[in-house]
């Protein structure tokens, strides 16, 4: 939900940080003890405590990292506050050269988290995220934007766009546009990260009256309840579109609060990318609503199909438009590429 807050985040993905100063502590100094699996354990839950603050921590998931000459370079690990269940990850390096951590999320699980032990986990540095299929060294898999590549298409890309876990160390106050290396990106850090109840629309659309109407709702069940109730979502969690605006006005109103709900047209050309950029940039999540989806998340592998997303955010750069969306599987920030047939058939609804 929206917090008046100075809370502040590196470029490019919120909650996620790069090498930072609470814990400028030079691998070198922990360099020879990466021996064994306890050392790692150790290092990751020292710094969950010292720069964190988490005080009960489970470290688990450890990953080994390489670079794309299959030499080894970091360890990723996922991490877990006991206290409160909360889930972050931590990518540690193994070189002497650089800080320790080379990033940290206190909110999310390590990208890596779901590649299994057939493929060979890549670091590339921030957002850079690759696996490879340890019998088939031609081709890379993004994890970041899902796209599958042979080695001329990677070093094409990474020579037009590589950002190195050095450059994106400034620090940019919340809700802000940053960009780098002709990418441009904005993400509303505060919209809440919710767990499918009811069904995907009522889940996504409180998901989003959370973030613009904190002082107005009530608890996210007792909301998604109203929600569901108003606008007729079935027992197998199935909304139809025409009940969504009165739907959502109905709701608000009876919380006292009079609001604007605006769907757009179908497809791309009616629901246009710019459009969605514009809302995001007034610091409004979209309700993007989905047919035929076949993008895919950690939670919807086979594809969104019908599906209702809350939209936070936005990457963009001259080859490559992405929405950034919340599904209802708690996966974090999904980037979906907007100029790919498998987003399938999309349509907007503004909330204000």
């Amino acid at each position: 939900m929206k917090k008046k807050l100075n809370i502040v985040f590196i470029i490019l993905f919120s909650f996620i940080f790069l090498l930072p100063n609470a814990f400028k502590v030079n691998a070198q100094t922990v360099y020879k003890s990466y021996e064994n699996i306890n050392d790692i354990n150790t290092i990751a839950k020292n710094f969950a405590i010292s720069t964190i603050k988490w005080t009960d921590v489970k470290v688990y998931n450890i990953k080994s990292l390489y670079n794309f000459n299959n030499k080894l370079i970091a360890y990723s690990v996922d991490i877990r506050n006991n206290k409160n269940g909360l889930i972050g990850y931590e990518i540690i390096s193994t070189s002497p050269k650089d800080d320790l951590i080379l990033e940290f999320s206190k909110n999310k699980k390590s990208p890596y988290s779901t590649i299994g032990n057939k493929f060979n986990c890549i670091y590339d540095g921030f957002l850079n995220y690759y696996y490879q299929n340890k019998t088939s060294l031609k081709t890379f898999y993004n994890i970041t934007t899902k796209r599958k590549l042979n080695k001329n298409q990677l070093n094409s890309l990474r020579d037009k766009e590589y950002i190195s876990s050095k450059t994106n160390k400034t620090l940019k106050k919340n809700n802000t546009v940053s960009s780098a290396i002709n990418k441009t990106q904005k993400i509303l850090d505060d919209v809440p990260d919710e767990l499918w109840y009811k069904g995907c629309t009522p889940t996504a659309i409180a998901m989003i009256l959370e973030y613009d109407y904190y002082n107005y709702t009530p608890v996210y069940q007792e909301l998604v309840e109203q929600l569901a109730t108003a606008m007729g979502t079935d027992a197998n969690g199935i909304t139809y579109t025409n009940k969504v605006v009165p739907g959502i006005k109905s709701v608000m109103k009876n919380l006292g609060v009079d609001v604007f709900v605006q769907q757009d047209g179908m497809g791309k050309d009616q629901s246009t990318y710019d459009k969605y950029v514009n809302e995001i940039n007034n610091n409004h999540p979209v309700l993007v609503t989905l047919v035929n989806s076949k993008e895919t998340s950690y939670g919807y592998p086979q594809g969104f199909d019908n599906h209702c997303c809350a939209g936070i955010g936005y990457q963009y750069s001259d080859t490559e438009k992405f929405i950034i969306v919340h599904d209802d599987a708690e996966d974090g920030d999904v980037y979906c590429d907007f100029n790919n047939s498998a987003l399938g058939t999309n349509c907007w609804i503004y909330i204000h």
